[in-house]
């Protein structure tokens, strides 16, 4: 006796199973690749938001040290020290930060940027994903 005429044709057969279950686990693999790589980098915005806000803080240390130190047409060469050389990486009391720019600029009458001076130091400091903060200390 067959089984079919047992159970009628509303029945799949093991061939059928087999292939279903094949297929199933084949887009639930690609579904679990797809939403591993979604939940796992799904953090990486905010961990990115707190390096910006600490680079901003850490500018701000600076500026705060620059109002409580320097006092009007004084020598902002010692500030310019403190923060660092061009390229190099700090941690220091202001905080982690790598200097990308540190000089003295003035600007012309057309509003366009000169280096050169002696009362306007321009800073921009970047962290490691690559966000930068910059600030003009002025001692008018």
């Amino acid at each position: 006796m067959n089984l079919r005429t047992v159970w009628g044709k509303e029945g799949f057969t093991l061939i059928e199973v087999i292939v279903m279950i094949v297929i199933s686990s084949i887009l639930s693999a690609a579904l679990v690749q797809v939403a591993g790589t979604s939940l796992t980098s799904s953090t990486t915005p905010i961990i990115r938001f707190q390096a910006e806000l600490l680079l901003r803080q850490t500018m701000e240390n600076m500026y705060e040290h620059f109002l409580r130190k320097y006092k009007p047409d004084e020598d902002l060469s010692g500030l310019q020290s403190k923060i660092g050389n061009e390229g190099t990486a700090k941690s220091n009391n202001y905080g982690d930060y790598t200097v990308v720019y540190n000089r003295f600029t003035t600007f012309d009458a057309d509003g366009n940027e000169i280096e050169g001076g002696t009362s306007l130091l321009k800073v921009v400091i970047e962290n490691t994903y690559g966000s930068t903060v910059s600030q003009l200390f002025s001692i008018y």
